[in-house]
């Protein structure tokens, strides 16, 4: 029986059914090509061209992303190298308890909060090189934009760790980086998320790694003849833009070109300060991590080197910023060259601050609150500096107050500027009173001074006549 009998077992199919044998089966291609064909086209030379030049290219391109994949590799074990050096370079000696002094406040900077950030510069003038000569206070805002400069005075008296009391330029060398972000937490009541430490020669090379910055610098100038025909005081401040090289700034921080003037070099380490944050900001992100291996040498810090990414972020996007500047307000002090805090001035400083504003409303703007045609003012010297009680009635003079009388206090003990009002009604004329002298603060007391006008003005040790009685006037 032939197979084709098992398949169709139906008659009629059978009967109709055609056999036959298969002697040639084609398969299903599209080109349909011939045995014949096939071997013509192996056979002609550019097939064997063509075959070869594509192992060639498989070969050069398998090659070739080994290559690329073993570049890959190398450049991320590199960076993982360069970063971790930059991590140890910037590691603080006392890390761990840095870390905890700067803890309660940590998150702060990572939830958009506004943050604050203490920077820290020891420069060795031929006294004690561990004495710290700068200390700013930072405070980034990224919801408002804002960034406020708060320049600390080192001669500020501070409580060291063992309970002792100092200024706060020797508490670094005694209680470490902890101990001075501890001294400052507790003298300012702000709370520190960051720290940054750099040494004259840090600073230099930092600012020479970023090809110098642009400060904007106070001058002070001899106001000459406009001071004897106004009475505006003995010298005016303005700001001049300079390029600093490293150097430069760090001379600049010395306050080397403004004499012994406080308020001058608290401007001059501000602007230093504003001068290299602007030229982290305009760095490129690439260009930043470039830099970092310059930075780590520079600086001491709790952050590490994404910590410091992150920074320049921020930055970034506070180019544009609104850039507020002030001093911390302190009184001189019975220890000789030592300084104290102004509490309630502080308080309403940090107020404003806290709020987004400008720390200290401009003494012009005081003034002009207020109509000061309408009150007379009494002037005694309780300083024992000669003619202070003088200079205070012609800068009060100059900005149109009504001075009725000069004298001396019963003694020459007040080492602060005092205002003194003894109507409630009176408080702002007392603070444009204030405003316009630059030093001092107002009190209410109705019972302990007695004087016949509206405003008595009791002129401390703290009197400095000069850039700020001028500015008032200006």
């Amino acid at each position: 029986m032939l197979p084709g009998d098992r398949v169709f077992r139906n008659e009629r199919r059978a009967r109709v059914a055609q056999r036959g044998e298969i002697n040639q089966m084609l398969p299903r291609v599209t080109s349909r090509e011939s045995s014949r064909d096939y071997a013509e086209r192996m056979s002609r030379r550019e097939y064997y061209e063509r075959e070869s030049a594509g192992r060639t290219r498989r070969r050069v391109l398998g090659a070739a992303a080994a290559v690329i994949a073993a570049l890959i590799v190398a450049s991320v074990v590199g960076s993982f190298t360069y970063l971790r050096s930059v991590d140890a370079d910037l590691k603080a000696q006392d890390a761990e308890s840095l870390s905890a002094a700067l803890s309660a406040d940590g998150a702060a900077a990572e939830d958009g909060a506004p943050f604050y950030t203490l920077i820290a510069a020891d420069f060795a003038s031929g006294e004690s090189e561990d004495a710290t000569r700068a200390l700013v206070l930072a405070r980034i805002d990224r919801a408002s934009s804002t960034i406020t400069l708060v320049n600390i005075p080192t001669n500020v008296q501070a409580t060291l760790a063992d309970g002792s009391t100092s200024t706060m330029s020797a508490v670094r060398a005694a209680d470490g980086d902890a101990g001075l972000v501890d001294a400052v937490e507790n003298l300012t009541g702000v709370e520190i998320a960051h720290y940054m430490h750099a040494d004259d020669a840090g600073l230099a090379s930092l600012i020479d790694e970023m090809g110098g910055i642009d400060a904007d610098l106070p001058v002070m100038e001899d106001a000459g003849a406009k001071a004897a025909a106004d009475g505006a005081g003995m010298a005016v401040a303005r700001t001049e833009t300079k390029h600093l090289s490293g150097q430069e700034a760090v001379s600049v921080c010395r306050a080397l070109d403004v004499g012994r003037d406080q308020a001058a070099q608290a401007g001059s380490i501000d602007a230093v300060a504003m001068g290299l944050f602007r030229a982290f900001a305009d760095e490129s992100s690439f260009g930043f991590v470039m830099k970092l291996d310059t930075v780590g040498h520079s600086l001491t810090s709790d952050m590490n080197s994404k910590d410091l990414r992150a920074l320049h972020a921020d930055l970034r996007g506070l180019r544009d910023a609104t850039v507020y500047e002030a001093t911390l307000p302190v009184s001189a002090s019975a220890a000789e060259g030592a300084s104290t805090l102004k509490s309630s001035s502080w308080d309403d400083m940090r107020s404003r601050i806290d709020r987004g504003q400008k720390p200290v409303l401009d003494a012009k703007d005081v003034i002009a609150s207020v109509d000061v045609s309408l009150f007379t003012v009494t002037v005694n010297n309780g300083s024992g500096i000669e003619g202070a009680a003088a200079e205070a009635r012609s800068v009060l003079e100059s900005n149109g107050f009504k001075v009725e009388s000069v004298g001396n206090a019963s003694q020459a003990v007040y080492d602060e500027t005092l205002v003194v009002y003894q109507n409630k009604d009176n408080a702002e004329e007392a603070a444009a009173v204030v405003a316009a002298l630059g030093v001092g603060r107002a009190v209410y007391d109705p019972v302990y001074y007695s004087f016949s006008t509206d405003i008595l003005a009791v002129i401390g040790k703290d009197w400095n006549p000069g850039a700020d009685q001028a500015a008032a006037s200006a």
